[in-house]
């Protein structure tokens, strides 16, 4: 459900407005209303400047802590300064790594030329020329024409150097002149070396860094109570030339005591009000402890807005059953519930907790689905011949029944759903604005009675009401001739209907493949054992274990990206879902382990 809110309107004296921020800044329980979008240079900077910090922490969290005791680090901003400095320097030192690589790689064919020597011959007009060659395309009149020395005969090519009293180089044909560096091969691995070495010490420094990380968190922290109050201050509007300062706030119901307290201590006129049509309210989702697992999934696509019902709880079992049905395998369930629960006992998931449970609750209903359907890693037990599973072979569910299973499901989420449109209508705008979807249900219920039964009349008497509902209600604030007009239009949409029902069948769809790809894995794995020993056994292991890796982690993606589809377009479309809800978010201060106070 979504928790009501009252609206807020303060009115401080700008003397005490900065005491009244702060005091509502510990507090933690006003969402300020945003009546300034555009945010100020100086939010722009603390942004930015948090942006920093959290790349830097994510680079730092890949380093190796070592312990260091020169780090006279003041606070999390020097230690931002010292980090960049690093990646700076850092940045330079390997671009200067590569140009040398590059001169070594160039000199390696040459060996140790002595580049002093050189330059002193060519103050007296002795020329060196360098050219490479293919040995096919070397041409031994160049030898009689010139002056000329083979270096080095190497991966199919001739480095040879041709010595002449001309500066420019005469032109051979099929040879390429080649560009030296200025230096010998032995200083420029000294080189190398020392910047390897240059890198080595700013890698140390930043696992030196690393062991710190606690105090950039502390300045993230900082940054972020900050850039809240900045935007609480940005938010305010000042009244009778500055003298007085308005800010209007939410709250929710159930903190009203805890805020009164407060106001009633302090020196500001306040004024409390129920939300108006106009108004957008922020949105709090309050459920049981099973919905609220689903929240982050609620998040993937919009918050309801504040007038309408809270869809969670209603859609939570669907899912977790899709899901389920779309892995339907005993051992894949089980190893997920099983790696959920080993990571729910470390630390540092602590704060993952919700997510992990989550993931084991559609674990569990992927291994009692697999159950239901008697598969287990891909093993079908109904075509098994283990004889303890005699009794039960005929209770599994075959293919057969699973297609009609996932349409009767699609068709009771899709009706369901337009039930609480229906209630979702009346609440918001009157009964007359339910009649419409409740319609559709009479009119879903009397094709059913038609197709599947023999009661006709009834059939028929349901399906008349349903028509009148339909057409003589699509819109209740337009005129008849129009209502008539559009209501025959809704009819329309009777096509996708079916196209929603039809939906479903991919819950079939993927259950079916990732049994199948599991059957097909473990027949390639046991033709490997017809090997010779040891090999076909090893050869049995790989293909077992790469070939369910796979298809664990295809259809396990599967199972809840088509879950979440069925759920965000048929499920909501059908229940008349509008969405666009902001989120509540409360100003409230943040403590040093990342707690809220």
């Amino acid at each position: 459900m979504i928790a009501p809110m009252l609206k807020y309107a303060f009115l401080v004296y700008h003397a005490d407005y900065n005491r009244f921020i702060e005091q509502l800044h510990r507090v933690g329980l006003v969402h300020i209303e945003t009546v300034n979008t555009q945010l100020s240079a100086q939010a722009e900077k603390m942004m930015r400047q948090l942006h920093k910090v959290h790349e830097t922490l994510a680079l730092l969290s890949k380093k190796n802590t070592t312990q260091s005791e020169n780090v006279p680090f003041l606070g999390g901003e020097q230690l931002l300064q010292q980090f960049e400095a690093l990646v700076q320097r850092e940045a330079e030192l390997k671009k200067h790594k590569k140009e040398l690589q590059t001169q070594i790689t160039a000199l390696e064919p040459w060996g140790n030329v002595p580049a002093d020597v050189i330059e002193l011959l060519q103050n007296r007009r002795v020329f060196f020329h360098f050219f490479a060659c293919a040995q096919n395309d070397y041409h031994p009149i160049w030898s009689k024409n010139h002056k000329i020395a083979v270096i080095n005969r190497l991966n199919g090519k001739i480095y040879f150097v041709l010595i002449s009293e001309q500066e420019m180089p005469p032109m051979l044909q099929g040879a390429e002149l080649q560009h030296l560096p200025a230096t010998n091969i032995e200083t420029l691995n000294q080189k190398l070396a020392e910047v390897t070495a240059g890198i080595e010490e700013i890698t140390a420094g930043f696992n030196a860094l690393a062991t710190h990380c606690n105090l950039l968190q502390q300045y993230a922290i900082d940054l972020e109570n900050e850039l809240a109050r900045e935007n609480a201050l940005q938010n305010t509007r000042p009244r009778e030339k500055g003298k007085l300062m308005l800010l209007q706030a939410w709250v929710p119901q159930k903190n009203r005591t805890e805020l009164l307290e407060l106001l009633n201590h302090s020196e500001t006129v306040w004024v409390e009000q129920k939300p108006n049509a106009n108004d957008r309210v922020p949105v709090l989702l309050e459920n049981n402890r099973f919905a609220a697992l689903f929240h982050p999934v609620v998040n993937l696509f919009s918050l309801p807005s504040y007038t309408e019902i809270d869809l969670t709880p209603f859609f939570a079992p669907f899912f977790m059953l899709f899901f389920g049905m779309c892995l339907g395998d005993v051992a894949y369930g089980l190893l997920i519930f099983a790696a959920v629960t080993l990571l729910k006992h470390k630390k540092q998931y602590r704060q993952m907790r919700p997510l992990l449970t989550l993931a084991q609750f559609l674990g569990a209903s992927a291994i009692a689905f697999g159950l239901l359907t008697g598969t287990v890693a891909g093993i079908d037990l109904a075509k098994s011949n283990m004889q303890f599973l005699a009794g039960v072979k005929g209770y599994f569910i075959n293919v057969n029944s699973l297609f009609n299973v996932s349409l009767i499901i699609g068709l009771v989420q899709i009706v369901f759903g337009m039930a609480l449109r229906a209630a979702n209508n009346w609440l918001q705008k009157g009964v007359q604005f339910a009649i419409s979807p409740i319609g559709w249900i009479l009119g879903i219920g009397g094709g059913l009675l038609y197709v599947f039964t023999p009661y006709t009349l009834p059939a028929y008497l349901l399906l008349g009401a349903a028509l009148f509902c339909i057409i003589a209600f699509s819109d209740p604030n337009a005129g008849i001739v129009k209502r008539i007009g559009l209501g025959l239009w809704d009819l329309y949409g009777i096509t996708g209907l079916f196209g929603d029902v039809l939906s479903y069948v991919r819950l079939f769809a993927l259950g079916l493949s990732s049994a199948t790809l599991g059957f097909v894995v473990n027949t390639i794995a046991l033709s490997a054992l017809s090997l010779p020993p040891v090999l076909g056994e090893l050869f049995f292991l790989v293909i077992l274990l790469l070939g369910h890796g796979l298809n664990f982690g295809i259809s396990a993606l599967s199972s809840f990206v088509h879950p979440i589809r069925l759920t965000f377009v048929e499920f909501y479309k059908n229940a008349g879902f509008t969405g666009g809800g902001v989120e509540y978010q409360p100003f409230r201060f943040k403590n040093s382990n990342n707690n809220t106070q």
